[in-house]
């Protein structure tokens, strides 16, 4: 299920870093529904025990966590 075998790799956390990213910094991008295989790969790797232990809330420079 990852992209280069069976355990994730930096290729799978990389990309699951940026679509979490988009998702929380421009969620009216991340709706627009471009990406249907990057947003299902990057929620597989997001329920991984290593990504919860890493999490950080997006803190946007001058205002508010939305």
């Amino acid at each position: 299920p990852y992209w280069h075998g069976t355990a994730p790799g930096h290729a799978d956390a990389a990309v699951a870093c940026a679509m979490g990213f988009l998702q929380e910094a421009h969620p009216d991008i991340a709706a627009a529904g471009s990406w249907p295989f990057l947003m299902a790969h990057s929620a597989r790797c997001e329920e991984l025990a290593a990504f919860h232990s890493v999490v950080q809330q997006f803190a946007p420079p001058g205002g508010s966590a939305s």
